[in-house]
C-alpha cells in the first residue's frame, strides 16, 4: 500500500469521530512519520505495513481520544457514556477484550447497582422514618421511645447517605482504573503493529 492510499483510508475512518482539526493534525503527523522513516532508509511499503490496517490504526486513535474525553469529563453520567463508547472501540480493536471486560463488567455493574439500590432505599427509608418519628408522640410513644425512634431514623438516613457517598468514590476509582486499562490496551495494540 502506498502512503497516499493509507492516508486517504485513515482519513475516511477518522471522519465523524474526531474534529476536522484533530484529523488534520493526525494526518500531518502520520505523513511526517512516514517521511522520516523513508529518510532513515526504510522502504515506503515497509513503513506503511508497520502502521497496520488503516481501520485498526484509526480505531486505536479513536480509543485514545475517548480516553482523553473520559479523563476530561467531570460528571459521572458523562464519564459513563464516554466509557461505554471507549469499551465498544476497545472490543472492536481487540475482540479478546469482549470476554475480559464483559464477564467481570456484568458482575461489577450488578454489584454497583445493588449498592446504589441499598443506599437509595436507606436514604428513602430514613427520610420516611424521620417524618414518622415527629408523629410518634401522637401515636402514644413515650419521650424515650420518641428519642430512640428519631435516632434510629437519623441513623438509617446517615447510613444511606454514607453508602451513596462511598459509591461515588468507588466509581471515581473505577473510572480511573478503566482509563489505565484502555491506555494499556492502546500501547499493546500499537506495540503489536510497530
Amino acid at each position: 500500500m502506498k502512503k497516499e492510499e493509507f492516508i486517504s483510508q485513515l482519513k475516511v475512518e477518522l471522519i465523524g469521530e474526531l474534529s476536522t482539526s484533530e484529523i488534520q493534525e493526525i494526518l500531518e503527523d502520520q505523513v511526517e512519520f512516514i517521511h522520516e522513516a523513508i529518510a532513515s532508509g526504510r522502504n515506503e511499503e515497509e513503513v506503511i505495513a508497520s502502521l497496520g490496517n488503516p481501520k485498526n490504526f484509526a480505531d486505536s486513535l479513536k480509543l485514545e481520544n475517548q480516553v482523553k474525553k473520559i479523563k476530561s469529563t467531570e460528571d459521572m453520567w458523562g464519564k459513563s457514556k464516554e466509557t461505554w463508547k471507549a469499551t465498544g472501540l476497545l472490543v472492536a480493536l481487540m475482540p479478546l477484550n469482549l470476554f475480559l471486560i464483559l464477564v467481570p463488567g456484568i458482575a461489577v455493574l450488578s454489584f454497583l447497582f445493588s449498592w446504589l439500590s441499598v443506599g437509595a432505599t436507606l436514604v428513602f427509608a430514613g427520610t420516611i422514618l424521620v417524618f414518622i418519628s415527629f408523629f410518634s408522640m401522637l401515636l402514644g410513644f413515650t419521650f424515650p421511645q420518641f428519642i430512640g425512634f428519631v435516632l434510629l431514623s437519623l441513623g438509617v438516613f446517615s447510613l444511606g447517605v454514607s453508602a451513596l457517598s462511598l459509591l461515588y468514590k468507588v466509581l471515581q476509582v473505577g473510572f480511573d482504573l478503566l482509563v489505565k486499562y484502555f491506555n494499556w490496551n492502546v500501547k499493546v495494540f500499537k506495540g503489536a503493529n510497530l
